[in-house]
Parts: structure tokens; C-alpha cells; sequence
């Protein structure tokens, strides 16, 4: 998908440039860039009052559409990801459109630069200034100077005051941290050790991400800044110009006899031009049949087929290209799926038909200017896929379920439209116990998980991160990226290959729900947990500060609605059916789940949260344990009752 993007991104900045090369569109048109405003600098602070300093206020969150929701997804989860260390809270971050232009001035911000261009060479470079705050101070004498400990501090607030030479290069890792710290030893630390491996990005692309002074005109600027990475290629007209005019029979209904296809099979002759000429002009190829035979002989041989660009083709073209010879060994196929022609079934069809095939990546526009139009095509995809189980050979990827999230609203249409074989609609009830002050606090929360669109192992590879950041404001960003399997997470619980999952709506906003705070429908999962930090003065008979986590994973056997028409301990009785454990939930919906691992992972999942919480049960208890039974359904009613008084919580 971050491919599929990389390739719709290369083709959206090259239409931008084209348009703001036209006559027609005022100069100052062409210069508006977006700017991220400087913020006021918290007050200064000595040694002595740092630990009173109060920490900068958190950023509004923009809520308009995002141009690539999925490579915005990857960097929100890489920001927040919780090992531990990680202090950023979510409102730390603010999304900008990717052509946000970077000015120097600023007090708050550097800039860290990823050049994802090459994914198999990903690159990075790092800009930041330090500032220097002024102010009249008393000291004992030009050989003492001011001592922030020893001497009194300023009777007024300094001010802040950027540095006047601020080199326009990119540094590494630790050239960065020595400029601000340069009196601490990082040379062994692993994590700065990884990163300082990994090569600079070309510092050309700061004439594009920091405009500065140049003395090469702005055609000139543009044309090497969209060079990089790329190497020049030889050029023929004549071959070209037969390349347009066979092109044009692409928009039109033509009948292909064997002489037409046979002027397109020369076309192999030519197949590193072919390709070139297409996304040089992708709106030259259209939606009939002749365009399948164009792709085929283009894209001959290719694993990954990355058509976002052309985006006046059909499904049947695009259907019949990946079912020929020249294609069938194809793994990956990406499509902007805003104006295609035809009908998705046939697409849909075929894709079926081609073991090899297992990435389907569906993209929308990055001018759209909402998430709505991917409603039918989303439903149409998962009714198409209640036949044949299309998700459980292939991993489909939309990315409005990627961008509606980040705009905090839900994007599924409705849960009843899931293929439940493959994809567990699951809602996670959580009552949580805690200190506030000197009082006790009782909290009820209740996510739904469903349009995370999670297969049942990938959901339970994030259900043990997620029980290890209880309690964290990144909880349940948990689910959304991690190891794809139960036996890579145990190897490696901090892989480097991750699966990416769209962000669970509630992670981000309180759901919609039309007048009732939590639907279950028919068949779907409910994991309840109650969660508490106990003392030795409890019954538990537990050491300080202990964490217990106890849940249960419930199925519902009808439809639950938290709209008051329960009554205590009854209707909730015939409404579920409790099945146990996470172990119990992979028996049923994984057969010939491996038993003993997911009992490891437990077992390792409990010794992270006594470590994280510093304390562990005595002997008898456990930090992670299932409820019993009657437990299960007496807190499952009592959370719906809690639930129906007033709206559920989040904790982002």
C-alpha cells in the first residue's frame, strides 16, 4: 500500500506542477504553500524549577481529508508507538498536507525529513536550531559568568531568540543530539546507534521543502528536485508518436480483430517505452478492452502492478490485463478507484480466479475532497466477498478506511455488511478502577474494533500489546499496527515488518451511533475487562499497586442494543454466550491454533504489565486472568446499564 502511494504521490506532484506551469493561473497562486505557524515558547526554566515547567498545550487537529491516509496512518502510529520510552501524547501531533513548506524561523519547530522514494533505501535527515534565551542576570564577574544553580535567576522572563546561523543541511542522528547535547555520551546507545546507520537523504530536496535563494530559475529548481532518484532515459519520437496514436484507440469502443492486436504485440518490442510513454501521459489511456492489451505487453513480467495513475481505465480492461499470461505471477494490484468505468464484480471476479495475486490496494483521489463516495464501493466489496471469503487469500486495502479515522468519524458502513467468517466484529467493554486524589474513580469505556477491519489473529497479536498499554492514552492504537502473526510476534515481538491496519475509530472520536451507545449485531465478539491497581489492604491480598486485569471474550447470539430494554442478569443472559479466554476465542475462530503459544504469549503479556507497573501479585493471583462466568455476565449487563446513562468514553 505505502508503494501504491509512493506511485499516486510521484503522478499527483507532477499534475501540480504541469497546472502551475498554466498562463492562465495568477503568480501568487502558484507560490500559496501551507506554513505551520510558531507557537509561544513555554517560561523559562532553571535546573531548579524545571520539574514545574508546564508542557506546551496540545495541537488542533485538522480534520480534512488526508491526500494519502495510509502513509499519514504510518507515520501517526510510528509516533505514538509505546515502548515505554515514548512520551508523545496524541495531541503532540498535528497532520499538514505533504507540501507544507518549512521556513527556518521558527522557535518550535525543526524538521525531520523521510525520504521513502526508494523503500527499500529509506532515508532521513534532520534540521534543528537551537535557541538562546536573553536577559539581564547578575553574575560575580567575566571569569565566573551566570551559573543557573548557584546564582539568582532572571528577575524578568528572557526572551526567546532564534540562532542567526542556521546551515541549510541535513544532519544525522547523532550530529543532531550533539548540538543539543553535547555534554551526554549517546555513542552506545542501540537506538542511535540503528538510526545513524541508515544514509542521508540528498540535500536537494530542501530547495523544495525550505525555499531558499537560488540562483537557478524555478523550471530549472523543480526539474532537478523531481529528478532525484530517477535516471535520465533515452528518448525516441517516432516510437512515440505510434505509441499516441495506438493509445487513442483506447477510448473508443474498437472491436479488436487480429490486425489491431497484432500492431499492439509489436509493441513489445518496445516495452521499457511503452511504459515510460504511458505514465508520462496516463490520461491518454482509456476504458475499452484495447487498454488490457496495452497494460499486458507493458507491464509483462512485473510482480507489482501499481496503476493508480491511469485513471480513465475500466474494470474489464484491468480484469483482463491481470488475467493473461504475461501477468498471471502478479502479487500486488493498486488502482485509483474514483472514476473507473465499468463494473467492480468483473475486477472482483478475476482477482478470485489468481492465487498469486494476495495485495489489492483501492485509492481514492488526493483533490477528493470527502471519504463518502468509498461507501458503495466498500459495501459492494464485502457483499461480493460473502461468497467465496475473498479475505482470507487476499489482503485488501481502501484507503478511506485509513482516512476517515484520521478525521475522527467512522467509515463502515454498517457492521452487517462484514464477512464475520474472516473478519470478527469485535467491541471491547472495559470497567476500570483508579485513584483520583485521595478518592477512588470508576471508569467505563467501550471501543468498537470492527472497522479495523482485523482477521482474528491479527486482532489477538494486537489483544496482548493492548493489555501491556492499559491505562496508556495509546492503548488502543495497539491494534492498528504489530506482527501479522502470533508466531512472529512471539519471535519478535518489535519486528520490522508490521502489519498496518486502519485505526479503530474509537481510538480517535466517540462513535456515532444514532441515539444508542452501543450496537452488537448478531454473531459479533465482545471482550470485557475489568481492570484495577490494588493495594495490600484489599481482600486480593496482593502486593502495593499491583495491576489484575480480568476479561472474558463474549459472543452475542442476537442483536444487543444498550437502549435500556435490558433487564438485570436476564436478557443479557439469553443476548450472549461466554466463551473464555483469548485462547478459547482462537479455538474458535482459528482452528488448529497452536494452544501452548498463545498460553506464552499470556504468560509473557503478564510479566510486561508487572514490569511496566513496578509491582506484581502475591503468589495466588494473577496479573492477567479470564473471569469466570457469572462475573462475565454480571459486569457485561452492568456496563450496558452504565453505558445507556451517559455516552461512552475514549481515552484519546
Amino acid at each position: 500500500m505505502l508503494e501504491a502511494e509512493v506511485a499516486l504521490a510521484r503522478a499527483w506532484y507532477q499534475s501540480r506542477d504541469d497546472q502551475a506551469q498554466d498562463e492562465e493561473v495568477p503568480e501568487y497562486l502558484r507560490e500559496q504553500r501551507p506554513e505551520v505557524p510558531d507557537t509561544e515558547q513555554p517560561c523559562y526554566s532553571t535546573i531548579n524549577s524545571r520539574e514545574a515547567a508546564d508542557s506546551q498545550p496540545e495541537l488542533p487537529w485538522d480534520d480534512s481529508p488526508r491526500e494519502f491516509p495510509f502513509t499519514s496512518t504510518c507515520l501517526l502510529l510510528g509516533l505514538l508507538h509505546d515502548d515505554g520510552l515514548n512520551e508523545t501524547r496524541p495531541g503532540d501531533i498535528q497532520l499538514q498536507p505533504l507540501d507544507t513548506v518549512f521556513r527556518g524561523t521558527s522557535l518550535e519547530y525543526g524538521m525531520a525529513v523521510l525520504d521513502i522514494s526508494n523503500l527499500d533505501q529509506v532515508k532521513y535527515g534532520i534540521i534543528a536550531f537551537p535557541i538562546r534565551y536573553m536577559a539581564e542576570v547578575y553574575y560575580r564577574g567575566e571569569e565566573f559568568g551566570w551559573d543557573p544553580v548557584e546564582d539568582d535567576p532572571p528577575t524578568e522572563e528572557p526572551v526567546a531568540v532564534a540562532m542567526e546561523v542556521r546551515p541549510r543541511a541535513l544532519l544525522s542522528i547523532l550530529q543532531n543530539l550533539k548540538t543539543f547535547y553535547y555534554t551526554v555520551n549517546l555513542q552506545n546507545e542501540s537506538h542511535v546507534l540503528e538510526l545513524e546507520q541508515k544514509p542521508l537523504a540528498d540535500g536537494r530536496v530542501l530547495e523544495y521543502l525550505w525555499p531558499g535563494k537560488s540562483t537557478a530559475g524555478d523550471d530549472d529548481l523543480k526539474q532537478r528536485v523531481r529528478s532525484l532518484g530517477t535516471a535520465d532515459k533515452p528518448h525516441n519520437a517516432q516510437i512515440d508518436r505510434a505509441i499516441d496514436n495506438l493509445l487513442i484507440l483506447t477510448q473508443s469502443n474498437l472491436s479488436l480483430d487480429a490486425w489491431t492486436i497484432s500492431k499492439f504485440q509489436k509493441l513489445a518490442e518496445f516495452q521499457s517505452q511503452l511504459r515510460r510513454r504511458l505514465e508520462e501521459t496516463p490520461d491518454s489511456l482509456g476504458p475499452s478492452e484495447a487498454a488490457g492489451h496495452i497494460l499486458r505487453i507493458a507491464y509483462s513480467g512485473h510482480n507489482s502492478l501499481h496503476w493508480v495513475l491511469f485513471k480513465n481505465i475500466s474494470y474489464e480492461a484491468v480484469a483482463a490485463a491481470i488475467m493473461s499470461d504475461e501477468l498471471r505471477g502478479a502479487v500486488v494490484l493498486s488502482l485509483c478507484v474514483d472514476d473507473l468505468k465499468g463494473e467492480f464484480s468483473v475486477l472482483r471476479s478475476a482477482i478470485s480466479r489468481i492465487p498469486s495475486l494476495k495485495h489489492l490496494c483501492l485509492l481514492r483521489d488526493p483533490d477528493r475532497e470527502n471519504d463518502d463516495a468509498s461507501d458503495h464501493l466498500c459495501r459492494r466489496l464485502f457483499e461480493l466477498s460473502r461468497q467465496d471469503l475473498l479475505f482470507r487469500d487476499k489482503t485488501v486495502y481502501l484507503s478511506s478506511n485509513f482516512s476517515t479515522p484520521l478525521n475522527r468519524v467512522q467509515w463502515l458502513p454498517s457492521e452487517d455488511c462484514l464477512p464475520l467468517q474472516v473478519l470478527p466484529t469485535i467491541h471491547v467493554l472495559a470497567r476500570r478502577e483508579g485513584k483520583v486524589g485521595d478518592g477512588e474513580s470508576v471508569q467505563h469505556t467501550c471501543h468498537y474494533l470492527g472497522d479495523g477491519l482485523f482477521g482474528a489473529e491479527r486482532f489477538a497479536v494486537g489483544f496482548l500489546t493492548y493489555l501491556q498499554s492499559i491505562g496508556s492514552n495509546r492503548e488502543m492504537l495497539q491494534f492498528a499496527c504489530g506482527p501479522p502473526t502470533l508466531s512472529t510476534y512471539e519471535s519478535s515481538p518489535s519486528a520490522k515488518r508490521l502489519a498496518v491496519s486502519p485505526i479503530p475509530a474509537a481510538a480517535c472520536a466517540i462513535p456515532k451511533t444514532d441515539g444508542e451507545h452501543i450496537i452488537m449485531g448478531a454473531g459479533s465478539w465482545v471482550v470485557i475487562m475489568d481492570v484495577g491497581r490494588y493495594s495490600h489492604r484489599t481482600k486480593r491480598n496482593v502486593s502495593p499497586d499491583a495491576a489484575i486485569i480480568r476479561y472474558a471474550f463474549l459472543k452475542a447470539n442476537q442483536t444487543v442494543r444498550a437502549s435500556g430494554a435490558f433487564e438485570p442478569d436476564t436478557a443479557a443472559t439469553e443476548a450472549i454466550e461466554v466463551v473464555g479466554g483469548l485462547g478459547a476465542f482462537m479455538r474458535e475462530e482459528v482452528p488448529g491454533v497452536d494452544d501452548t503459544l498463545v498460553e506464552r504469549l499470556l504468560g509473557d503479556a503478564e510479566d510486561a504489565v508487572a514490569r511496566r507497573f513496578q509491582a506484581r501479585p502475591a503468589s495466588n493471583a494473577r496479573s492477567i486472568d479470564e473471569m469466570d462466568e457469572t462475573s462475565a455476565r454480571a459486569l457485561f449487563n452492568r456496563m450496558l446499564q452504565n453505558l445507556d446513562k451517559s455516552p461512552p468514553k475514549t481515552d484519546v
